[in-house]
């Protein structure tokens, strides 16, 4: 496929921009170019993508990211790309960085737009799928700790979950939902402090998808490195 692109405007040779355009046309399907797309709702999905690569950027231990589109492909507006770092378990500490990560985008769309809209919809998904592992399997809730309350794997089709005897009580249902929701607003909070502290950094990200709609995770690590040697100039300069 990435010949195939090389080929399309008319290269002699495959590069990494060859690779990175077929990776999303196959994972994101192909540039969606009929949609039409307002200012501000573009806008609104250059600082989307921004919170989720800023965030990235600065949690130690964060996947690598690799770049951050708003060309749309398929029903994707945008999109970040990440390296996967290999492990075998999965600690606490990255699950939790996991979720604020994935939260990044709705708490840029309100700090930075003043306004939400239906594009996080997927990332509460995967976040909040997380979430319940965390406390239904892991054994990482406050009121569940060292215990699994669930040992599947889960439905097997749709409706099959409600079908299911309860394997605990809708106390013990309402206790669940309260660690969900406790693991969830504490790396939304996160998401929040950490793009407010880089806002420098998440404006120029932000404006160079809007300029250039695809950017590569360089250009986010280049801007989060800049806001933090601003900070560390601040710290070490003497008092008048």
């Amino acid at each position: 496929e990435a010949a195939l692109e090389a080929a399309r405007v008319g290269k002699t040779q495959v590069d990494m921009s060859d690779f990175y355009r077929a990776l999303d046309k196959i994972t994101l399907g192909l540039e969606n170019g009929s949609l039409t797309v307002s200012d501000a709702e573009k806008k609104a999905i250059a600082y989307h993508e921004a919170g989720h690569a800023v965030t990235a950027a600065v949690i130690p231990g964060s996947d690598k990211l690799q770049k951050v589109s708003i060309i749309p492909r398929g029903r994707a507006l945008g999109a970040a790309f990440y390296l996967p770092e290999e492990q075998v378990l999965m600690s606490k500490e990255r699950l939790e960085n996991q979720l604020v990560v994935a939260l990044g985008g709705r708490a840029a769309e309100e700090v930075f737009t003043g306004n939400v809209t239906s594009g996080a919809a997927d990332d509460f998904r995967k976040a909040t799928n997380i979430a319940r592992k965390m406390v239904l399997e892991w054994g990482m809730g406050e009121n569940f700790k060292n215990m699994a309350l669930s040992t599947d794997s889960g439905p097997v089709f749709l409706g099959e979950d409600m079908a299911k005897p309860k394997m605990f009580s809708e106390h013990t249902s309402q206790l669940v939902d309260e660690d969900v929701k406790r693991i969830l607003s504490a790396a939304y909070e996160r998401s929040r402090s950490i793009i407010t502290e880089y806002k420098q950094a998440m404006h120029e990200v932000a404006e160079a998808l809007l300029s250039q709609e695809l950017i590569t995770g360089d250009v986010v690590r280049e801007a989060v490195a800049r806001v933090k040697q601003q900070e560390a100039v601040v710290l070490t300069k003497p008092m008048a």
